[in-house]
């Protein structure tokens, strides 16, 4: 259908200013997509621990990993 999309399979619990500024910018021109971690916990649900970026701004989708049945992957 057009849409831009940057996919990025990479992450970890700090963001640089250089990627919040790349990515913010990316955003007024596309969907950005992030890997939401490999701790099978969103963002929301970390007390004790740091979020996951890139997937933890508030313009990313982050994105998890289900089976055939819609039930979270034990890798993700």
């Amino acid at each position: 259908m057009g849409a831009d999309v940057i996919n990025m399979s990479f992450g970890g619990s700090a963001s640089t200013i250089a990627v919040t500024d790349a990515l913010e910018k990316a955003y007024t021109d596309c969907v950005l997509v992030a890997s939401a971690g490999n701790d099978g916990m969103p963002n929301e649900n970390r007390p004790n621990t740091l979020p996951n970026y890139p997937a933890a701004l508030k313009y990313v989708l982050g994105v998890m990993s289900v089976d055939e049945n819609g039930v979270e992957s034990a890798f993700t």
